[in-house]
């Protein structure tokens, strides 16, 4: 990429990712990460001392930004990720410049750099795994393509895909098009029935290399003693999560989210259609390794059936670098105005979101007042308690955590665990009964979560579901006979926005 369409990539992608300085923290995923690295920073280990039920990678990113600027300093987490954003849609243009010339190559990273904020801002902008999971994705599909008759390319391939899978486990998705650019290799020596067999010795260093990132980091988590504990919050819990969700809600979602999706970024998908269209009899191995890309990242989408807006980040790569030529194919074609159209329409999505991201607040929770309500607890929080002072939020607030700047008393950023609330089920509504929370229950948190309480009691516990905060109403602390005993040793200090603040005695 030359000069002038390098800088031209970095100053979209950058300009437009600048409101995410414009505001604390843009999602709750962002509080909880920050939440857990907190943790580690102080002392504590993964998944024993700090809890959730994603992969490794990105707590430990959150925590080496924290180690290195100063704890919960998030907006140096944006830079990383804006830094992390522009470094793949760079690598998304250089896949599409190999089977498509210079222009589309700059098409295709702007396009992934302006559309990965083209959504509702707190799902698109956050820095959450799903764009981190996306440069080793896209750095280990770009060498296989490039390299697919070399053994060593494979593995280092294979090994890019496992590292962003340890961001997010649906990143081993993208072994899918790398496994096919290598049975399809043009230049193997075999004649194409038997191009497989000659593909295993390639097929697997693609495995050996998936399984050092995997190894070494079970080996860290077993000199830590968290081996067991992350097989069962990462693996058995995240399981279980993700196939809690019934079917026909799973279509609903799909219906509406899908649809949400490509209306706000229509170029995409009918950009594919046309390339596809296009690619008809051509032979070209890595048009098609793009489209096996974008199936197998339509698989990591689908996986759990929730359709959370920002899963769909996950197919942008190969939607970038399939539509962009078909793109300046038509910009070719055209004339004056029709040209001047079709830059305006193809830029509108992200400079609208970019207009919207503002008033992001109200999108921030499902009570417009939350927003508020978490800000002012957090402000009483910083104001009456120093800045060492342990924290307990009982509730699904993290936010607080972060707003503060206190660190979380107990490995739980949140006890959905421990109430039943599972996310994006009917579950996790306000007021849903006990029979409809129970087998989503985790008995063990509330063993943990007790233990903790007891060995480290906290400074300060916040009864945010008291306060009926963020859809659990109805759920304080003293409707539990276990929590209502740990406040017996604590006072109430104050109620900010109904929530109670209760301090040791």
């Amino acid at each position: 990429m030359t000069g002038r369409r390098f800088w031209l990539v970095v100053i979209v992608t950058v300009g437009l990712h600048l409101p995410l300085f414009a505001r604390p923290f843009y999602n709750a995923d962002e509080a909880i990460y920050s939440g857990v690295a907190s943790r580690l920073v102080s002392g504590e280990t993964l998944y024993t001392g700090a809890v959730d039920h994603k992969p490794p990678a990105i707590y430990l990113t959150y925590a080496a930004v924290f180690r290195v600027f100063g704890r919960n300093a998030i907006h140096a987490v944006h830079v990383v990720c804006v830094l992390w954003v522009l470094a793949t849609a760079l690598l998304v243009g250089v896949i599409a410049r190999r089977r498509a010339g210079e222009p589309a190559g700059t098409v295709a990273a702007l396009l992934y750099g302006a559309y990965t904020m083209a959504s509702i801002p707190k799902w698109f902008l956050a820095a959450n795994s799903e764009l981190f999971v996306m440069l080793p994705a896209t750095a280990g599909v770009l060498v296989a393509l490039a390299r697919p008759a070399s053994a060593l390319a494979c593995a280092w391939a294979g090994a890019l895909v496992s590292l962003g899978a340890l961001y997010k486990i649906q990143g081993v998705f993208a072994l899918l098009p790398i496994a096919y650019a290598i049975v399809c290799d043009r230049e193997a020596a075999w004649p194409a029935p038997y191009r497989v067999v000659s593909a295993l010795p390639r097929l697997g260093a693609l495995a050996v290399g998936a399984l050092v990132p995997v190894a070494l980091s079970a080996l860290w988590l077993h000199r830590a003693g968290a081996l067991e504990a992350a097989r069962f919050w990462a693996l058995a819990y995240a399981s279980h999560y993700a196939v809690s969700i019934d079917l026909v809600d799973a279509l609903g979602r799909l219906a509406a989210r899908g649809g949400f999706f490509c209306y706000t970024l229509p170029w995409l998908p009918i950009g594919a259609v046309v390339e596809a269209r296009h690619l008809r009899g051509q032979g070209d191995r890595d048009g098609v390794a793009l489209f096996v890309w974008l199936g197998a990242g339509a698989l990591a989408v689908s996986l759990g059936g929730r359709f959370y807006q920002h899963y769909f980040l996950q197919i942008l790569p190969p939607l970038c670098a399939l539509a962009a030529p078909p793109l300046v194919r038509g910009f070719r074609a055209a004339t004056g105005p029709a040209r001047l159209a079709l830059a305006i329409l193809a830029g509108a999505p992200p400079v609208a979101f970019f207009v919207f991201s503002p008033w992001n607040d109200w999108y921030l929770s499902i009570d417009p007042k939350e927003p508020r309500a978490y800000e002012a607890v957090a402000a009483h929080l910083r104001t009456h308690t120093p800045r060492d002072a342990r924290v307990f939020v009982w509730g699904n607030t993290p936010e607080i955590y972060l707003l503060s700047d206190r660190v979380p008393a107990t490995r739980f950023l949140f006890t959905n665990y421990q109430t039943g609330k599972m996310w994006g089920t009917p579950a996790n509504e306000d007021d849903a009964p006990a029979t409809l929370r129970a087998p989503f229950v985790v008995p063990e948190s509330w063993t943990l979560l007790l233990e903790d309480l007891a060995r480290t009691p906290p400074d300060v516990i916040v009864d945010a579901a008291a306060g009926g905060l963020h859809r659990f109403r109805g759920l304080g602390m003293p409707t539990y006979p276990a929590l209502a005993r740990v406040l017996d040793r604590y006072r109430l200090d104050a109620t900010v926005e109904g929530v109670p603040i209760y301090v040791r005695r």
